[in-house]
């Protein structure tokens, strides 16, 4: 994928290049040349910018990953706790019954 983008962001860059060349008949080489230097930055710009969302999405999916292990870790323990929980009302109930039948 990031040769494809950086294929992208050269072919675009070389279309703009040719674009103004073909547009301004009038520009010398020198501003050519500084169109061209812009069009270079602009694209080391974007790529950059990219690389950066890159990143920050691969954090962003470590971030989710790590929750999604905490939420089933509390599951896990929320269940525990609710079978704790029936297991001490049966013996509960069980205790009535007991002292109900004294």
């Amino acid at each position: 994928m990031s040769q494809s983008f950086n294929r992208t962001v050269k072919l675009s860059a070389l279309a703009i290049a040719l674009g103004l060349a073909a547009g301004c008949a009038t520009t010398t080489d020198a501003e050519l040349q500084s169109m061209v230097e812009q069009a270079r930055d602009d694209a080391a710009a974007a790529h950059q910018l990219a690389e950066e969302a890159k990143a920050e999405a691969a954090a962003a999916m470590n971030a989710a990953t790590e929750a999604q292990g905490m939420a089933q870790n509390a599951e896990g323990l929320a269940q525990a706790a609710q079978e704790t929980a029936e297991r001490a009302i049966e013996r509960q109930e069980r205790m009535l019954e007991r002292g109900m039948y004294k």
